[in-house]
């Protein structure tokens, strides 16, 4: 019989993962326990491997382990000594007897309030394509002044930190983080922080954000449906006081809720102009909307068609028609000959009498 490490037939070890703070400068005894449990009605061997590194060590146990039925079987982890200023890393396994391999991780970080105010993650959700959007990180005053450097994994000019370094000293201290987005794309990137006082490896979160487009278009439907949610639902009787009636207030706003309804309105009957362009739609690369772009090419074709059409019109005609013309030297030689002709005949005539 044989069981996979997600769903074993046999044994429950939890937790999986074992998370420890420590002290640097104050140094105590820090344990922390798995449980091992035994889901089945037989005695079951488990087989206990330790941990690699001289951080993490296991209280002393034999090669094989019986647990009981139904019984549970508890491991204490000790965290050793730490000279390094720096986060820990290590695991140990827990060997069923289908050979099922259940991997517990181990980490140990250095403690200081400064290091828990760094998130996890950081998410701008949606920013709308030209808009800013803008997360602060707060340092809380410390005592001791302490350096840290902010770094970018990836570099894009749409996401910045002001200020990248700096000192935290008996002020508290804000760090703005920026992102402006230029097109439309997911955004993902990771940031390093520096503490060289407080650990010798960086800490690590994510920034994320997305930019899609029609945002003007969906702020405007959803609206219009938050009026028309306004409109089917049930109107409730209120008697109004005389002084709600001549109060200026109750009517400025009155008037402005009919007039926004009025536009909201609008916008399902009225056709819109073709000629004005609104701020959702794409631009093309030299900075023309993409409609005045597809005239532009229609008018060049047709333009050029016509071009075509006209040389060869041209082309046939000459080539159809006869080619008549006269030149001056033709006619003076064909008069000569004429000429020639008249002197001829005289002479004949001449010698013929003679």
């Amino acid at each position: 019989m044989s069981c996979s490490n997600s769903s074993c037939s046999l044994i429950l070890v939890k937790p999986r993962q074992v998370l420890m703070h420590f002290n640097i400068d104050k140094y105590s005894r820090i344990i922390d326990t798995v449980t091992v449990i035994n889901k089945t009605k037989n005695t079951e061997i488990i087989k206990v491997q330790l941990p690699m590194t001289k951080y993490f060590y296991l209280e002393a146990l034999p090669k094989k382990v019986l647990v009981n039925p139904g019984g549970k079987l508890e491991l204490t982890v000790y965290l050793a000594k730490l000279t390094e200023q720096r986060i820990h890393y290590d695991s140990f396994t827990v060997i069923c007897k289908n050979n099922c391999h259940h991997e517990i991780q181990l980490e140990a970080e250095p403690h200081h309030k400064i290091l828990d105010e760094i998130p996890k993650a950081l998410d701008f959700g949606h920013v709308p394509l030209g808009y800013i959007a803008r997360k602060v990180i707060k340092f809380s005053p410390n005592e001791k002044k302490i350096g840290f450097l902010f770094l970018v994994i990836s570099c894009n000019p749409d996401f910045t930190i002001n200020p990248t370094r700096g000192i935290i000293s008996d002020k508290p201290m804000e760090i703005e983080l920026f992102y402006k987005p230029t097109a439309y794309i997911t955004f993902r990137t990771a940031v390093q922080v520096y503490f060289p006082l407080l650990m010798s490896t960086p800490l690590c979160f994510y920034v994320s954000a997305h930019t899609k487009p029609g945002y003007e278009r969906d702020k405007i439907l959803e609206a219009a449906a938050k009026h028309d949610e306004l409109e089917t639902c049930q109107k409730i009787y209120r008697p109004i006081s005389l002084k709600t009636v001549l109060s200026k207030e109750f009517i400025v706003k009155d008037d402005e809720l009919k007039l926004n309804l009025y536009r909201t309105k609008q916008l399902f009957f009225e056709k819109p102009d073709p000629n004005e362009k609104l701020k959702y739609e794409l631009i093309g690369p030299l900075g023309r909307y993409l409609d005045t772009e597809a005239e532009i090419k229609r008018s060049k074709e047709i333009e050029f068609n016509e071009y075509i059409i006209k040389t060869r019109n041209e082309n046939n005609a000459t080539h159809n028609n006869t080619k008549l013309s006269s030149s001056e030297e033709f006619n003076k030689d064909l008069e000569r000959m004429m000429e020639w002709d008249t002197y001829k005949v005289f002479f004949l005539n001449f010698f013929y009498l003679y």
